[in-house]
């Protein structure tokens, strides 16, 4: 009798549990669909940059059991310092996907932009969240088409370079504990220089004029950080081959303008600048 009681007492016991949760489940749906009717989501992926011929394409998702204005949902873009021009967004094939194409413009243009959806009841909704209000937009730039080969050569010229300048701080590191390695820091230290000024200067205005139709924006006729500081790092290593100019290209020593130890320890703190400067966000 009592391991009957027992058994009887687990089966309702389980049935509790069991309808409990059931209750539970049936609870949270029901919150779920009243989350339902008033649910009215904008997704979207910023577009950063655009690179070659034609317009940007720009799309977003969204997610809605509201019923939409009829061309509620437009994309609003203008150039850097100009007026907003508003454009409608199309439903594409997926049902909440949507999209619109800003139009093509010149090489090197900022266009600033953001999204807006509107129902029949309720306030817009925009991304970034409250830009109507706050000013906060998404920003990308229209670039041309870098050649390939010329991006190559950029791109190795500036990372060969700053490789031959950290091997050039560890020699010089060498040579102020121990005396050693002093005409192999002089040869990286100026092949380093040398393809920093070619991949900094020249190539890199090249690449930038290929990309955003303008040659140069940063000191001394503009403030573009990448630029400026591009800018002062070759400086510093030029100024670095003429104080040791005797060695490097006369090979008299005689007319260099610092000592060999004071040498060294440049190279070395222009190593350290060198690498501060390349993890410096563009």
């Amino acid at each position: 009798m009592g391991t009957h009681l027992i058994r009887v007492a687990r089966f309702m016991l389980v049935g509790v549990c069991l309808l409990t949760m059931l209750g539970l489940s049936c609870h949270k749906t029901q919150i779920a669909e009243q989350k339902e009717v008033l649910t009215l989501r904008l997704e979207h992926t910023p577009v950063r940059e655009h690179a070659g011929p034609g317009g940007q394409e720009i799309r977003a998702r969204i997610i809605s059991s509201l019923d939409l204005k009829e061309g509620g949902v437009k994309l609003f873009y203008k150039e850097k310092g100009g007026d907003f021009l508003s454009l409608p967004m199309t439903s594409m094939d997926q049902a909440d996907e949507y999209s619109a194409v800003i139009p093509s413009h010149s090489t090197g243009t900022r266009i600033c932009y953001y999204i807006q959806v509107s129902s029949v009841t309720g306030t817009p909704l925009t991304l970034p969240k409250n830009a109507i209000t706050s000013g906060k937009t998404y920003a990308f730039t229209f670039k041309g088409q870098v050649s390939p080969f010329l991006y190559v050569l950029h791109f190795c010229s500036v990372l060969i370079g700053l490789l031959l300048i950290l091997l050039a701080g560890y020699w010089a590191y060498l040579f102020l504990k121990r005396g050693e390695k002093l005409e192999a820091l002089t040869k990286v230290t100026l092949a380093g220089a040398i393809l920093l000024l070619l991949g900094g200067i020249p190539l890199h205005m090249a690449v930038k004029y290929q990309s955003l139709g303008k040659i140069w924006e940063g000191l001394p006729i503009g403030t573009d950080r990448t630029d400026s500081l591009t800018l002062l790092l070759v400086l510093f290593w030029m100024g670095v081959l003429f104080l040791f100019k005797g060695t490097f290209f006369q090979k008299e020593k005689e007319k260099n303008f610092v000592s060999d130890k004071t040498f060294a320890l440049i190279v070395l703190i222009g190593a350290l600048l060198t690498v501060i400067v390349f993890l410096i966000p563009n």
